[in-house]
């Protein structure tokens, strides 16, 4: 199933807190996939950008939703506990996140009137405690799409400069490119392109070699070629290349 939003994980959060003293959000992990019903793989399912588990950061949001509009409190850093605010609203579950946009509404607020006097750091430590409450998405889900959209730009950039280069100038980069991997070790001058010619194979004296050993005995032979963006690579031209 779909992984829950943070403003779906709210209610059972103080639910669940009615059922213990006080938890750090580790502990929230567990008892929360079973509520929503997910599996393992599902709880540990990581953004692609590597900043984190989602289900783990969306429980944080939730936590920290709920203890800005003082539905939760902290005893001590990084645990919570249901407020009697909290406990109050449990009893109108249907009206926990309407009185959550209220909150964060009247925290906006704050920031702006701060900027309208013109102090900086009052407007910084408000603007702080303010959620985007409009969004469904955690500040972490924007950023990892705003990230993934960046790396795709700019792949899109690397690949457009690369087909920009000359058949020999794109030779020396997939050897470079080898070089960098740890072929050829720490040989000097391990790698050369060969004289230029029109044969297409690694026979005649065209392409680039990568020595393994300093006596030159172990050869890596190296046949680069290029296609246009929209190729596609069919396992006939993998047959194609030359065995040696």
């Amino acid at each position: 199933m779909p992984l829950p939003k943070h403003d779906d994980i709210r209610l059972p959060v103080l639910k669940l807190l009615t059922e213990h003293d006080q938890l750090k959000l580790v502990e929230f992990e567990a008892p929360l996939a079973q509520v929503f019903d997910l599996s393992e793989e599902e709880r540990i399912l990581e953004y692609a950008s590597g900043n984190g588990k989602i289900f783990t950061e969306r429980i944080s949001w939730a936590l920290s939703y709920l203890f800005n509009a003082g539905l939760l409190a902290k005893p001590k850093r990084g645990v919570y506990r249901i407020s009697s605010l909290g406990e109050q609203m449990l009893k109108t579950p249907d009206q926990i996140n309407p009185y959550i946009t209220e909150q964060m509404a009247k925290r906006r607020e704050a920031v702006e009137d701060a900027e309208s006097v013109a102090d900086p750091l009052k407007a910084a430590e408000a603007s702080v405690a303010v959620l985007d409450e409009s969004s469904e998405s955690t500040p972490m889900d924007q950023i990892n799409r705003s990230a993934m959209q960046l790396k795709a730009s700019f792949c899109d950039e690397v690949l457009a400069t690369i087909l920009q280069k000359s058949a020999r100038e794109f030779e020396q980069l997939v050897v470079t490119l080898l070089q960098k991997m740890g072929y050829g070790g720490k040989i000097a001058n391990a790698a050369a392109v060969t004289q230029y010619s029109r044969d297409g194979g690694i026979s005649n004296p065209r392409k680039a070699v990568i020595k393994e050993d300093i006596l030159g005995l172990g050869r890596v032979h190296i046949q680069a070629k290029r296609y246009a963006q929209e190729n596609k690579i069919g396992v006939s031209s993998i047959h194609s290349l030359p065995s040696r």
